[in-house]
């Protein structure tokens, strides 16, 4: 990997980032060929407002997104429970990490 290639993979990851977001922290991984995939596949973990979920497919890209969506729908149900807590209603318990694959 050359130092273009590192700038490249930066630049991508800071436009991931929305504006009103103060930190997006983004794993990622290399997997073997298997019979779902011949030509291996990749996984990313997202982290953000402490919640934690991993994505598996194809293209690095795809897992980031997925991983993000999986974020975004945890940190609603999070404070939709913490609201319903709050309102008195009883609270359904989720975990808060999860992994989804393509």
């Amino acid at each position: 990997m050359t130092r273009s290639d590192t700038a490249a993979a930066h630049a991508a990851l800071v436009a991931l980032r929305d504006a009103d977001e103060t930190s997006l922290i983004v794993g990622f991984g290399s997997h073997a060929p298997t019979s779902d995939t011949r030509n291996g596949s990749v996984s990313a973990t997202v982290t953000r407002d402490g919640i934690t979920e991993t994505a598996e497919a194809v293209h690095l890209v795809d897992a980031i997104l997925l991983a993000r969506a999986a974020v975004e729908d945890s940190i609603k149900a999070r404070d939709k429970a913490l609201a319903e807590e709050a309102d008195g209603k009883p609270r359904r318990g989720r975990a808060a990490s999860r992994s989804v694959k393509a």
